[in-house]
């Protein structure tokens, strides 16, 4: 898998952003982006993994305009991680928008409450999305589920991101 994944990279072949989805309003458990394990919060213990993922070319949160997620925002900016704010109910503009504010032609999409997120299963699934230099549309590894649960990533070409984005047009699409 590491040699697939070197030989893309070598290749040319872009590397992918990373869009991590954030908000402190969680219906389980509020706040626990920012929950601390081993001295840091959980979403620093997921940007850090994905920063070891060599196809993730950059990280950015993604957050709402809430002020409830202002605490999101004033986080990464001190640890400067990149921060995107967007809709709270319609999550695929929030989406949508972060990518082509990052003029992405590729993402990666993932869940904040995902702290151990394995770099190599993201490097797996991105290398297959990447395969042969002709990226899918969209690759996942949870549709249907085939890793443990926090081992979820979903990777799309923008473009096909937008066409959905455009057509979307019932409220649980969105």
């Amino acid at each position: 898998m590491g040699s697939k994944a070197s030989g893309l990279v070598n290749r040319g072949i872009e590397t992918v952003l990373g869009i991590v989805r954030a908000r402190m309003t969680a219906s389980r458990l509020p706040g626990k982006v920012l929950m601390e394990a081993l001295d840091r919060p959980l979403l620093m213990h997921m940007v850090d993994r994905l920063g070891a993922c060599r196809l993730i070319r950059n990280v950015v949160v993604a957050t709402t305009s809430e002020a409830s997620d202002n605490p999101i925002e004033a986080f990464c900016r001190a640890e400067g991680i990149e921060v995107f704010r967007g809709s709270t109910n319609d999550v695929l503009d929030r989406i949508y928008r972060c990518a082509k504010a990052y003029d992405s032609e590729h993402a990666a999409l993932l869940g904040a409450d995902n702290p151990l997120i394995d770099p190599g299963v993201c490097e797996e699934v991105i290398g297959a999305y990447l395969s042969d230099g002709k990226p899918y549309d969209y690759v996942s590894n949870h549709h249907p589920p085939t890793y443990p649960d926090g081992q979820d990533i979903e990777v799309f070409r923008v473009a096909a991101l937008e066409e959905a984005w455009r057509e979307a047009d019932r409220p649980f699409q969105r």
